[in-house]
């Protein structure tokens, strides 16, 4: 009876191992769509780029890869490249909004809470700032549209993008004289052109819930209350904003 016995343990353990082996074997196949795309982004081949787009596509609407970190790096360099490569006949039907799709998935690896390796976050942080000049570049090709709750959208993402630059970025983004406060300028000139006037002014009020500060800025909130007929809390905006040295 005992080597009965022994075979049942035996049993047991063997089908534990298949049900480990069949639990990493399924997420390895999960993750093939994410390591194809990335596989087939570093061949430096336009027809190759097509791929590597059509599997993070794919990777981007699976629930068990959509929100891996590695997607969305992955995602916003496919998109950067197709941006940048956007004028080669052979990339135009996949290219439309590619510089603002970048940023989108480069914002939500930002934002992720998902544990993300330090290779990950190297490689982040390295495809940052080509992410960031897709989007402005993109959203600067949109201006003659004056389709500005969308030009908007862009600026919406610029900015927490640029508030995660690495210092060389920053630098050579000045000496072009693109620096935060022209983003956030650019952002309310938007928001104040905007068609939905209460969406507009919802950007301004967010803007200043979150510390951001530019005369652009303060004079648009404050005109906003005047407008509403409320002079004290427009003077009181001027008057806070020129103490703290924003506004002369």
């Amino acid at each position: 009876m005992k080597p009965m016995n022994n075979m049942r343990k035996l049993g047991k353990i063997s089908l534990g191992l298949a049900f480990a082996v069949g639990i990493i074997g399924s997420a390895s196949a999960q993750m093939q769509a994410v390591n194809s795309a990335e596989y087939s982004l570093f061949s430096n081949s336009l027809d190759e780029l097509i791929s590597a787009k059509e599997q993070i596509d794919k990777a981007a609407v699976n629930p068990k890869t959509a929100q891996l970190p590695k997607m969305f790096v992955i995602k916003s360099m496919v998109y950067s490249r197709l941006y940048e490569n956007r004028n080669q006949e052979v990339l135009k039907p996949y290219s439309a909004k590619a510089g603002y799709t970048s940023g989108d998935a480069m914002l939500q690896f930002i934002n992720s809470a998902a544990p993300k390796k330090a290779d990950l976050i190297e490689m982040g942080k390295g495809e940052m700032g080509k992410t960031f000049i897709a989007v402005l570049n993109e959203s600067g090709e949109l201006w003659e549209s004056k389709d500005f709750n969308t030009i908007g959208n862009y600026y919406q993402l610029l900015l927490p993008l640029y508030d995660n630059l690495d210092t060389a970025t920053i630098s050579l983004l000045r000496n072009n004289k693109i620096e935060r406060s022209f983003i956030v300028d650019r952002l309310v000139y938007c928001a104040l052109n905007n068609k939905d006037k209460n969406a507009g002014m919802q950007v301004i009020q967010g803007l200043v819930a979150k510390g951001n500060t530019s005369p652009s800025l303060i004079e648009a909130l404050s005109n906003n209350y005047l407008l509403n007929g409320d002079t004290v809390t427009a003077e009181k905006t001027v008057s806070l904003q020129a103490m703290e040295g924003v506004v002369s």
